[in-house]
């Protein structure tokens, strides 16, 4: 080598050490994303009530799970020392039990009237206005979440609109309400 070739060849091999370290500090978790790190689920419950039954037997409960993490998590269960709990999901009409259901990452799981809802059967008491049912929802990764869920008037709306029918509450000629005979599906009202 010359003189002048060593100077070229040092900074050469400089210029491709610096190009390796910028594109290996462009790689990794976080790239393309600004660095940010995805957030586990950070759930909260909303809106949990559970109308006055028209029937000693059966209960309906309706929430709203919120997820403010980047994650998403899975609603598996709720459980009630006040009666068995199962989670349904309204399919064309239908009350459909369900394993589970997907909260996604910052969004809401909402349990809804003529749609997904909490079932609430082999009631351990009456459920009358002012009373409260003590639920914990299960989550696939989260820690359960336990709520006092108050049981309101048989037309109450979160939203004060307060006058849609509850469907597990039954109809004048309905004194068993649409759950009454439940199995595996039962038609909703």
């Amino acid at each position: 080598m010359t003189r002048r070739s060593v100077p070229r060849a040092v900074a050469a091999l400089a210029g491709a050490a610096l190009l390796t370290l910028a594109a290996t500090g462009c790689s990794g978790a976080g790239a393309g994303d600004g660095g940010a790190e995805p957030t586990p689920p950070r759930l909260s419950v909303r809106d949990a009530y559970v109308p006055q039954p028209a029937s000693a037997d059966v209960a309906a409960g309706y929430l709203v799970v919120e997820n403010a993490g980047s994650t998403p998590d899975r609603l598996v269960g709720v459980s009630s020392p006040a009666a068995t709990v199962t989670l349904h999901r309204g399919e064309d009409g239908a009350m459909v039990p369900t394993d589970g259901f997907d909260v996604p990452a910052e969004g809401e799981l909402a349990f809804e009237r003529l749609g997904n809802h909490l079932m609430l059967s082999e009631l351990a008491g009456p459920l009358r206005e002012g009373d409260t049912v003590e639920m914990t929802l299960t989550f696939a990764t989260s820690t359960p979440i336990e709520v006092e869920v108050p049981v309101t008037s048989m037309t109450y709306r979160p939203d004060g609109s307060g006058s849609a029918p509850d469907p597990a509450a039954g109809s004048s000629g309905d004194a068993g309400g649409a759950h009454s005979g439940h199995g595996s599906s039962a038609a909703g009202s």
